[in-house]
């Protein structure tokens, strides 16, 4: 048997109890509300079911930011309200179930499991850890480095700051408060740094960053290939994420000064080890996956069937047990469903036209150096108020993608505008799920992310104008 340590990820799953936690009736109260005046309102003047539908969706987006009930309730409510009062087939309403990029959410995130199980990162984030500990600021620098490297082994950000905050939680030991503190910003950096580098790349987070490409169309799918989207970020996000770095180490000097090599303990990894054998097939395995992905346009092999046929293996190899599935957190696949659905849905009843001749009014004109700064700025205020940022895209980027052509923007160069702004800017717990992860999980404290939350209000829009865009106009990309 193979043993992990201390890493639990049970933070993938929902207990079935919690579905049936306690409504929270004011919040409730706010988005009936908000949904019946939008409805009578009619601010686009749309027809009954069109005007009942957009309300229906405005009122689940406020559920869904204030948790007023389970998110599974608020979901399957507006897929049935998609599915009676929208023009779109009920399959293709709900397709995402069965796509590609779901397929591959459910195999990377068992995949990641096995992985864990298998011991063979836990060594080497320990060694380096070690070796690191005299120099705070290349204790800083290390989970910004994995973060880039494991993006290639565990395509999820989620498992990845999981398999991370597992391991400093486990060697880092504390005997009084300032060791706590150092603890919990070294820890809340680790996050930090693993959604940051996860920006580099396309397969960054098979979740959020496959989100952003799908919701906007078929012409972005076809501009937004791994080279491209690494051409275009790669650079620019090893900047950000020294800033962010710089950033973080003045906001929690005090808390960083608690930190010294003492405070690293026994390694966590126990139980019995891979055999050489064992270790290579694990290896070779991981390999072959990642190999498969990159060269996905070359072969046409979905990314999933690659890693399907890796679980396999480890199944065979003992690291992943049926038990292991149960990870999967149904809850979150059937947001992820409904999210995906938003943007056909309101194409096809052609509310995003509605939307779009509206906010053409409040948009400054394609020519204006505000236009691109105004979506940006828009983004940001959607996303504080409607918290997750899988749907803030899903509603936002629908809506932005005709403006973009009629203005003649490529439409990814809006795409990565909004996917930036959803990722970097945040306040609060959820309005980033994998930093909610380690908040959760207690591994730091909620001012951790209002700080520095605060912090990236005022450096979002020149990270993004200053140092994105310029590059992108260089690389062609306007």
């Amino acid at each position: 048997m193979i043993m992990s340590g201390s890493t639990d990820f049970s933070a993938f799953s929902v207990p079935g109890g919690l579905i049936f936690k306690t409504i929270k009736i004011k919040p409730l109260l706010t988005a009936v509300s908000v949904g019946i005046l939008l409805f009578l309102i009619n601010p686009f003047d749309l027809d009954g079911k069109r005007a009942f539908l957009f309300a229906s969706l405005v009122m689940t987006i406020i559920l869904w930011a204030t948790e007023a009930v389970h998110k599974s309730w608020s979901s399957l409510y507006l897929l049935a309200v998609f599915i009676l009062c929208g023009k779109t087939p009920v399959l293709e309403v709900i397709n995402f179930a069965w796509s590609d990029t779901m397929l591959l959410i459910i195999t990377s995130q068992v995949l990641s499991i096995g992985i864990m199980n298998s011991g063979l990162i836990n060594s080497p984030v320990e060694s380096l850890m070690r070796k690191t500990a005299d120099n705070t600021f290349l204790t800083l620098l290390l989970p910004y480095l994995l973060g880039v490297v494991l993006i290639f082994i565990v395509p999820q950000a989620f498992a990845r700051v999981l398999i991370l905050g597992g391991i400093y939680d486990a060697l880092l030991k504390v005997d009084n408060e300032e060791e706590k503190r150092a603890k919990q910003a070294l820890i809340f950096n680790a996050f930090l740094g693993v959604c940051i580098t996860s920006m580099m790349f396309s397969g960054g987070d098979v979740v959020l960053n496959y989100a952003a490409i799908s919701f906007s169309g078929p012409l972005v799918r076809e501009a937004l290939t791994f080279g491209n989207w690494a051409r275009w970020m790669v650079v620019p996000t090893m900047i950000t994420s020294v800033i962010v770095l710089v950033l973080v180490r003045l906001l929690f000097s005090k808390d960083f000064a608690g930190y010294h090599a003492g405070m690293i303990g026994e390694k966590t990894q126990t139980g019995e080890k891979l055999s050489p054998a064992k270790k290579f097939l694990t290896i070779l395995t991981v390999v072959v996956i990642i190999t498969s992905w990159m060269t996905e346009p070359a072969h046409g092999i979905a990314p999933w069937i690659s890693t399907l046929l890796g679980l396999f293996v480890m199944m065979a190899l003992g690291l992943i047990k049926m038990k292991d599935f149960k990870n999967v957190n149904i809850h979150f696949l059937l947001f992820l469903t409904t999210a995906f659905s938003i943007g056909k849905v309101l194409g096809q009843a052609e509310i995003t036209n509605e939307i779009f001749v509206y906010l053409e009014k409040l948009i400054p004109a394609g020519d204006s150096a505000f236009y691109l700064p105004t979506i940006a700025l828009m983004t940001m205020l959607l996303h504080m108020c409607i918290g997750s940022s899988v749907a803030t895209m899903s509603v936002v980027l629908p809506i932005l993608m005709p403006m973009a052509a009629a203005n003649n923007f490529q439409p990814q160069l809006i795409t990565l505008i909004v996917y930036i702004m959803v990722n970097i800017h945040f306040l609060f717990p959820f309005h980033h799920a994998t930093l909610l992860i380690g908040s959760g999980k207690n591994y730091y404290e909620d001012r951790f992310m209002l700080k520095t939350g605060i912090a990236m209000t005022l450096v979002s829009l020149p990270l993004v104008f200053l140092l994105y865009v310029p590059w992108w106009q260089f690389n062609g990309l306007k």
